[in-house]
């Protein structure tokens, strides 16, 4: 069975992920970025609150960026509803 990176992080769902994949970003291209929102939509749901606060400005400011695609803007409105008000 051949399981991919981002699968297996999104199966994992280990918090820690998330502010290593936000860094991640900019050097990442757009197939890159959606698979950091698909590993993040795991994640989310296992993430404190203080970092989920600190996560939330960072990911509107991705989601408003022009070169963010319309299916990876989409997943990320699914990681900020998933990471709570």
């Amino acid at each position: 069975m051949r399981v991919h990176a981002a699968e297996f992080l999104y199966r994992l769902g280990d918090p820690r992920t998330l502010p290593i994949a936000l860094d991640a970003w900019d050097a990442a291209n757009e197939a890159g970025r959606y698979n950091i929102m698909v590993v993040l939509t795991g994640v989310a749901p296992q993430v404190g609150e203080v970092a989920a606060e600190a996560a939330r400005p960072r990911l509107e400011a991705i989601r408003e960026r022009a070169d963010t695609g319309p299916k990876t803007r989409a997943l990320i409105g699914r990681v900020i509803d998933a990471l709570g008000a």
